[in-house]
């Protein structure tokens, strides 16, 4: 969570703090038989309703960055399994071509070589004048538990059945994998 979501839970906390008193002198109120009972309650009402909403936009939030991490999840394995069809060379018109916009085409692939995971072709840029991505051929990772080099694709360790999972991954394990192979 960031600062922003601790201060919306906190304001939302600070609200619903606020709404007990008033909620208490509704209560009396009621039993007291005044009218304006009703008022002081609809009034905790709508502080409530007030705290609720900062609660709604940090989850939402949260929500919203799951989606776009495993939206971006699914582009690396598509972009992986784009690489191993074209012998590691990969442009972003390949990835069109697959069914990606063309801006995140782009993107992903800026992203996985910021992360390391491919290295910009310099020479066929220069070449061709189209933005080339060179992965290895054979890419691999390690399992977290026993360190086994499992491909990307896989779902489970061969060795130890554990469940392989892509975000563990290190880039320097991948980069150093695809150096010695």
């Amino acid at each position: 969570m960031n600062n922003r979501s601790f201060l919306l839970i906190g304001a939302s906390v600070v609200l619903v703090l606020i709404s007990l008193p008033i909620w208490f002198i509704t209560l009396m109120a009621f039993i007291a038989g005044r009218s304006w009972a009703l008022a002081t309650g609809f009034l905790g009402v709508v502080l409530l309703v007030a705290a609720a909403v900062p609660v709604y936009m940090v989850y939402s939030s949260a929500q919203e960055q799951k989606m776009k991490d495993a939206r971006e999840h699914n582009m690396e394995r598509q972009v992986m399994a784009v690489a191993k069809k074209r012998n590691g060379v990969v442009r972003a018109a390949d990835l069109v071509s697959v069914g990606f916009r063309g801006e995140d085409a782009e993107a992903i692939l800026d992203h996985m070589a910021g992360q390391g995971l491919c290295d910009i072709n310099l020479d066929a840029t220069k070449y061709s004048g189209v933005k080339t991505y060179m992965f290895p051929q054979e890419v691999r990772m390690r399992c977290q538990y026993c360190g086994t080099p499992v491909d990307l694709n896989t779902v489970r360790c061969p060795s130890c059945g554990a469940p392989v999972e892509w975000d563990k991954a290190r880039p320097e394990d991948l980069k150093r994998e695809s150096n010695n192979g």
